[in-house]
């Protein structure tokens, strides 16, 4: 266990991802006029300021790229756009059609993002922009997606959803496993271990899964 401390001038600090060289990213709250901001921290450098205004950073990947929301009117507020940074800079990663705020949770090491835009799931890669993940599963699944959580490198994402406008699990969330690697422009390619859900979730992924084995 390690106290990696506060940024200089923060009135509270957290953090929330870390990589496998042990370079860490958080959010604090700036002191001086109680604004959030993004850091990376490493062993050697200790923390540094991303520069990018009234932001929560996220997630962080293999590449040291970072992920969250920025120009954040509070940060408790459904407010700003998803980021993607990097060395050279910030990329605002805009929003889905029709809403107002996103948020970047989690990124693979090809920059993929996940997160959530209003209240659907979404995908952001560099070749697609950003993509409402309810658009690309089977529209008589049941499932609706609102919560994208991580996505490895094989491009496999876990999040939260409702199937068939049920509420399942803690709070009245489902925690769901979108068990397929979404190929943009290739179709899907769904798992069939369906294992450790709830009998409803369960017999609706394997629903799924025969719906888009069909189609296949």
């Amino acid at each position: 266990m390690q106290d990696i401390g506060f940024p200089a001038g923060a009135f509270v600090a957290g953090v929330s991802g870390i990589n496998n060289a042990g370079t860490a990213a958080g959010g604090y709250i700036r002191g001086a006029d109680f604004t959030p901001r993004s850091y990376i921290w490493t062993s050697l450098g200790g923390f540094r300021d991303l520069g990018i205004p009234q932001s929560e950073a996220a997630g962080i990947n293999n590449k040291g790229h970072v992920v969250g929301r920025y120009n954040v009117a509070c940060v408790f507020c459904d407010s700003g756009h998803a980021f993607l940074w990097d060395r050279d800079g910030v990329r605002d990663l805009g929003t889905l059609p029709g809403q107002a705020f996103s948020y970047g949770w989690a990124l693979n090491v090809h920059d993929q993002v996940v997160g959530f835009s209003g209240p659907y799931a979404f995908l952001w890669t560099k070749t697609t922009g950003m993509l409402n993940l309810n658009d690309l599963i089977d529209s008589s699944s049941g499932w609706q997606l609102y919560f994208a959580a991580g996505i490895n490198a094989k491009g496999q994402i876990v999040g939260r959803g409702l199937l068939n406008g049920e509420e399942h699990g803690a709070l009245g969330l489902l925690d769901l496993v979108v068990r397929k690697s979404i190929r943009i422009g290739n179709g899907y390619n769904l798992g069939d271990d369906h294992s450790g859900h709830c009998e409803t979730c369960r017999q609706g992924l394997q629903r799924r899964h025969i719906q888009l084995s069909q189609k296949s």
